[in-house]
């Protein structure tokens, strides 16, 4: 189903606008064991993203290795305290991110 409706929404935008897209892989931080228990799931839908990257000829930012790269410095809850959503710290790393991509 997250590979469906990514297709869709991708066509969509791609198909009304002539613009430039840049993907994120999605991110989770073992914060919680029950958020451990997340990552093999994750690990289907970084798959996902990767592959409409390559498909749909959009740039990629590899969101989940730089999380976690920098979540092994400062411990996970620093960049996101559930694991999920990012912190004022994470956010400030994914907009990092953004812009060294993008310049």
């Amino acid at each position: 189903m997250f590979e469906k409706d990514y297709r869709e929404l991708l066509k969509e935008v791609t198909g009304a606008l002539n613009c430039k897209i840049l993907l994120m892989e999605p991110f989770v931080l073992p914060v919680t064991e029950y958020r451990a228990g997340h990552r093999q799931a994750l690990e289907a839908d970084i798959g996902v993203v990767r592959k409409l990257a390559k498909e749909f000829n959009t740039e990629l930012i590899p969101l989940d290795g730089i999380i976690t790269g920098a979540a092994v410095k400062t411990g996970p809850a620093f960049w996101s305290p559930d694991g999920i959503h990012p912190s004022m710290a994470g956010h400030g790393l994914i907009a990092k991110s953004w812009i060294e991509h993008i310049t």
